[in-house]
């Protein structure tokens, strides 16, 4: 099963949350829209064999798996000072090696976390660590392959390493609490209470289960410049943040000789985005999700920056973009109304 971590708090986070600044002449991310914020003269069902939406199914089973897998990427840690390191421990490092006496480049690493019999390492230096509690110290000795494509300057060469031992972790799944929610999850997925990240989980789910069982045929070339001008202004965005032309910043910071180059360097990614596009101006075509009002505008950005002013965002997005951020909000919503747990 696909899943599309994050998909609904991207469509609001990816430009707003970096700068307030923007061209308010010409807002790229509304120039491919028209007034009522679908792409212009595409009418996406004709390119989109959506699957029935009147209920979606949703395994009990699968909604547990998605929370426990969130939680097990927000572990929690607890160093251990008691107990030598054994098979199958994950510990904390710092070691440094020497060839012929001298500390030779990339030999040399602070907190490494290593698992024996998991991490890989030259031969068996992982091994030869097993034993060791927690402050020891140890001179491990090496010999890089013969072949060894990383950095061949060390291939066929012997090593010594110092090696410490930090401490041991013992590495738990995160808890499904509030408290845990509301402080490791927040951040990346806007989530503050078990409620919310069931919710959270199940709109998730319901999205997969659509893209799952439908299929875009063709993406037209109106939706491929839709998402050609979003990649743009987001690198804008990120010119503007720093006082410097968007070519420059390209050139610079990105190492492309222009803009278009980037484009054309991006064009998986373009495509993977138009996709998502299509599914969600098709399901709103569908569900008769047309007319998005000011009041709508208001009540999203309420919800999901916590003010309903949105007069600075108009300017910078154009009040087209915001239409369409406001109507894929409400296609998650429809989506998660139509589930049906199992």
């Amino acid at each position: 099963m696909k899943r599309h971590i994050r998909i609904a708090a991207a469509l609001t986070a990816l430009l707003l949350v970096l700068c307030s600044c923007g061209n308010a002449e010409v807002p790229l991310r509304s120039r491919a829209l028209d007034s009522d914020g679908f792409v212009a003269g595409l009418k996406a069902l004709d390119y989109v064999d959506l699957c029935d939406l009147s209920s979606i199914p949703i395994a009990e089973a699968d909604i547990q798996s998605f929370i426990d897998d969130v939680l097990e990427a927000y572990p929690i840690d607890t160093q251990i000072n008691n107990k030598a390191l054994d098979y199958g421990d994950t510990a904390s490092i710092d070691y440094t090696g020497y060839i012929d006496g001298v500390a030779f480049e990339g030999g040399t690493a602070t907190n490494y976390e290593i698992t024996v019999g998991e991490t890989v390492f030259i031969d068996t230096f992982i091994n030869d660590l097993v034993g060791m509690m927690p402050g020891d110290k140890r001179t491990i000795i090496e010999t890089f392959p013969n072949y060894y494509p990383a950095n061949e300057s060390l291939q066929g060469k012997e090593a010594s390493f110092d090696v410490t031992l930090n401490y041991l972790i013992d590495r738990k799944p995160g808890e499904f609490t509030d408290e845990y929610i509301a402080e490791k999850l927040s951040a990346d997925y806007g989530w503050t209470t078990t409620e919310e990240m069931r919710a959270g989980v199940i709109q998730e789910l319901c999205y997969s289960y659509v893209t799952d069982n439908s299929s875009v045929k063709e993406i037209p070339e109106a939706m491929l410049e839709a998402q050609k001008d979003s990649l743009r202004a987001y690198y804008q965005s990120y010119a503007e943040y720093y006082e410097m032309e968007l070519e420059d910043f390209v050139t610079q910071y990105l190492g492309a000789g222009s803009m278009d180059e980037v484009v054309e360097l991006s064009d998986a990614y373009v495509r993977q985005g138009a996709e998502q596009a299509m599914y969600f101006q098709a399901i709103a075509e569908r569900e008769g999700l047309k007319k998005i009002t000011k009041k709508d505008i208001r009540e999203y950005f309420k919800e999901t920056i916590g003010s309903s002013d949105f007069s600075s965002l108009k300017k910078i997005y154009g009040l087209p973009y915001l239409k369409q951020l406001t109507r894929n909000h409400k296609v998650f919503e429809l989506l998660t109304e139509r589930a049906s747990i199992q």
